[in-house]
């Protein structure tokens, strides 16, 4: 009675793993550059898709490849929303906070931190 117990939860614990590894990430990083003057990153965000609470130590140049609206949280709690379009470029100041892709298309940035 416990074999094919067992051999249903193997079967069901192999689906679920096999799932979890086909999954895409909600978010990903690419470090393009690191020198001594700027940091070069691309970041692609899935609807629903957050990154993890980060500090930029630098301000930062942001080219938006594919656009889409995403929240910006502040390490207070408190949020801005930004709607952004394909070819649009934003300045962003030295900050820390959690970004949130709370629309429903893929989000993809360049984001050129200029270090002093």
């Amino acid at each position: 009675m416990k074999k094919p117990f067992i051999a249903s939860l193997l079967t069901l614990l192999t689906f679920a793993s096999a799932q979890l590894l086909a999954a895409e990430p909600t978010f990903m990083k690419t470090v393009l550059m690191d020198n001594t003057e700027v940091h070069v990153f691309e970041l692609y965000f899935k609807p629903g898709g957050a990154s993890p609470e980060h500090t930029h130590d630098y301000g930062r140049v942001v080219y938006v490849l594919k656009g889409g609206t995403l929240d910006l949280v502040k390490a207070d709690g408190t949020a801005v929303r930004k709607e952004l379009k394909p070819g649009k470029v934003v300045w962003r100041p030295a900050e820390t906070h959690i970004v949130k892709n709370v629309g429903d298309s893929d989000v993809q940035l360049v984001e050129i931190e200029v270090k002093k």
